[in-house]
C-alpha cells in the first residue's frame, strides 16, 4: 500500500534541522507539488497545522506522520523527509523525529485514511527498518525498502485436513442458532469472544482521534470461532445461510474459513 503512494517527486531525504513548523512548510511544499488540482501550498500548511494544534502526531520513536482531510480531494498523496539531525517534534516520548511522513487525502474516504496512517504506524515500529529508511541516500533505496517490508514471500502452502470457521456477529438474535449448528457439525471445542469494533479504540488514540468522533461508529461483536472437518465446510455454510442468516444478503453477520497447516492441543471450555 505505501510503495504505491510514494511520488520521487515528494521524497526529500537528508534535509537538515530545523524546527517543527519548517518541516511542515516543507511538508506542504512536496504534497503541493504532487497535485493536479487541489490546495495550494499555504492551504496545505495551514491543514497540516490545524491538525498539530489537536495534538502532536510524533508518534514516538523518531517517527512524525502529520495528516489532514481535503473535501473534493482525488487521491491519497504522501510526503517523505528524513532528517538524520533529528527536530524537536513535541511528539509522544519527548525525542527528536527523524522521519516524517505528510498525508493528505479524501475527506470522504476515512476508513482508507486510517489504515493507511496504521500501516505506515505499524512499519515504523520496526527500529532496524527506520535506521535504514534515515539513512537511505536514494529514492529508489527508499522504494526498494518499502516493496521488500511488504512484499514478504509467500510460505510454501501443503493440503489440509481442517479448516477454521471464524464468524463474527453483531446482532445477538444470530449467536444462539449459530452456536447450535456448529456444536452439532464440529467436533471440536468452540470459543466465543467478546469482541469490540476497533472504533472503540482508535478514537482514544491521537493519531486517529478526528476519524472517530461518531460513538456510532464503536460496535461490539461477538467472535466465534471452531475447528471443523475440510469436507464439511459447504454444508456448514449452507446450514448458517438458512437456519441463522444469509450473510450475503443480510448485514450483522460474517462468515470465513481457512485451512489450517497446524492443528495440535485441547481445551477445556
Amino acid at each position: 500500500m505505501i510503495t504505491q503512494l510514494i511520488d520521487e517527486r515528494a521524497v526529500s531525504l537528508g534535509v537538515g534541522a530545523g524546527n517543527k513548523n519548517e518541516i511542515l512548510k516543507q511538508a506542504a511544499e512536496l504534497l503541493a507539488g504532487i497535485q493536479d488540482d487541489g490546495p495550494g501550498q499555504d492551504e496545505v500548511f495551514r491543514l497540516l497545522s490545524d491538525r498539530e494544534a489537536l495534538g502532536s502526531t510524533g508518534i514516538g520513536g523518531g517517527i512524525a506522520i502529520p495528516h489532514a482531510t481535503v473535501e473534493g480531494s482525488g487521491e491519497f498523496k504522501l510526503a517523505l523527509l528524513t532528517v538524520p539531525g533529528g527536530v524537536d517534534f513535541d511528539s509522544l516520548d519527548g525525542k527528536p523525529v527523524t522521519v516524517i511522513f505528510a498525508m493528505l487525502g479524501p475527506a470522504e474516504r476515512r476508513s482508507t485514511h486510517v489504515r493507511i496512517l496504521a500501516s505506515l504506524s505499524r512499519l515504523m515500529k520496526d527500529s532496524n527498518f527506520v535506521g535504514s529508511l534515515v539513512g537511505a541516500s536514494s529514492v529508489g533505496a527508499v522504494i526498494d525498502l518499502f516493496r521488500n517490508a511488504e512484499e514478504p514471500e509467500a510460505p510454501a502452502m501443503k493440503t489440509v485436513e481442517k479448516c477454521l470457521l471464524l464468524a463474527i456477529v453483531q446482532k445477538d438474535e444470530y449467536l444462539e442458532p449459530l452456536l447450535e449448528i456448529l456444536t452439532g457439525i464440529s467436533q471440536s471445542e468452540i470459543t466465543v469472544i467478546e469482541g469490540h469494533g476497533a472504533g472503540r479504540y482508535l478514537h482514544a488514540l491521537p493519531l486517529f482521534s478526528m476519524f472517530w468522533t461518531d460513538e456510532s461508529r464503536i460496535t461490539e461483536s461477538k467472535v466465534v470461532m471452531a475447528v471443523i472437518d475440510r469436507h464439511t465446510g459447504n454444508e456448514t455454510i449452507r446450514q448458517i445461510s438458512t437456519g441463522v442468516a444469509d450473510p450475503s444478503r443480510e448485514s450483522g453477520l460474517m462468515i470465513a474459513i481457512q485451512d489450517l497447516s497446524l492443528v495440535t492441543g485441547t481445551l477445556e471450555l
